[in-house]
């Protein structure tokens, strides 16, 4: 099954456009939520999402549908010919959201896709958008009863962002490395955003203190050194020496 994730803040694809305004697209989002009849909580979670891009509108057999400890897994049937799907988390700005392709036949792939409402847009071109008035859409939902999924916001926010390098053997693994980095200290906990088992860029930690996500750090290691981007809250201690 092909696996495709969007697990780094600078690898989300950012879907900029002036069809709508803000004010469109929030009673958009109130109008899908106000037609949902169905009561999530009593709703008995499918293991995948089915999906089928219809010539007029977007088919959902599953709004409720459970993630995995590799993310959450979708099945698109694509009988109307659209060009492709956009998926949009609710909880993502007005513009992001995550899309590809469709492919012929029935595809199916796994995507890092976090708890809440999903809006799902089958669009008829690339330069499509899950916001135009004219593409047709649908919502689900993400549960997650057993807590897999880890978010890449901080507690504040943005926090300071700055580059660090570390010097490490080739078999030094990433969690004994990103502990070096100044500020971060020994009873901090690391755990990688997204599912547990989401596929990455490049190896990502969430550093939590006190169960509160304080810093993310992540980089690629190039010719015997890590090069660390650190993004971190003010007055944690986590910063460039």
């Amino acid at each position: 099954m092909p696996s495709r994730s969007i697990v780094m803040p600078a690898l989300l694809i950012i879907l900029v456009g002036c069809a709508s305004s803000r004010a469109d697209l929030a009673q958009r989002r109130a109008d899908l939520n106000t037609s949902r009849s169905m009561n999530v909580a009593e709703e008995e979670p499918a293991e995948f999402a089915h999906i089928a891009c219809e010539s007029d509108t977007v088919r959902l057999d599953t709004p409720v549908v459970r993630a995995h400890a590799e993310g959450v897994r979708v099945v698109f049937e694509n009988p109307g010919g659209a060009w492709g799907f956009e998926l949009h988390p609710t909880s993502f700005g007005y513009f992001q959201g995550m899309g590809d392709k469709l492919p012929e036949g029935i595809a199916e792939q796994t995507w890092t896709i976090p708890p809440g409402e999903v809006i799902v847009a089958c669009v008829p071109s690339a330069r499509s958008r899950y916001y135009d008035p004219d593409v047709k859409s649908a919502t689900f939902t993400v549960v997650d009863p057993v807590g897999l999924f880890v978010s890449l916001t901080l507690e504040c926010g943005f926090g300071s962002q700055f580059r660090f390098k570390i010097a490490a053997a080739d078999d030094t693994g990433p969690s004994e490395v990103f502990r070096q980095v100044p500020g971060v200290q020994v009873s901090d906990e690391l755990r990688k955003p997204g599912y547990p088992e989401s596929p990455q860029h490049w190896p990502t930690f969430m550093v939590f203190r006190d169960d509160v996500a304080i810093a993310r750090i992540g980089g690629p290691f190039l010719e015997g050194e890590w090069n660390l981007f650190v993004d971190a809250c003010p007055g944690t201690g986590i910063e460039k020496s």
